[in-house]
């Protein structure tokens, strides 16, 4: 993944190819398990955060966004979920949480 972004002139020429002008430009840039390239430009929304994958919580990503597992229990209860096993995926961002059940 990293090895194809080794050198920043490859970087920059994958964001122009995206009409990226430069780095500067971006608020937040991950380069995918895929290689291919994801962001937000300053202003924009923030990339989703999955909180949840297949039943397992990111207890590191609920921390970074400020919400506790007291929170997300909450927010399961109110749909009728009673534990992080049940949900197939559960993503934020920013304001919304967006649930997916098994």
């Amino acid at each position: 993944m990293l090895d194809n972004y080794k050198s920043q002139s490859r970087l920059e020429s994958k964001l122009r190819s995206k009409g990226i002008t430069g780095i500067y430009q971006l608020e937040e840039l991950i380069i995918e398990p895929s290689g291919e390239i994801s962001y937000t430009k300053k202003g924009e929304d923030k990339l989703s955060a999955i909180l949840i994958d297949r039943g397992i919580l990111n207890k590191d990503l609920l921390e970074e966004i400020d919400k506790t597992e007291e929170w997300l229990n909450v927010e399961l209860g109110k749909r009728d979920i009673e534990k992080v096993e049940d949900v197939f995926c559960a993503e934020w961002n920013e304001k919304n949480l967006w649930i997916y059940p098994y």
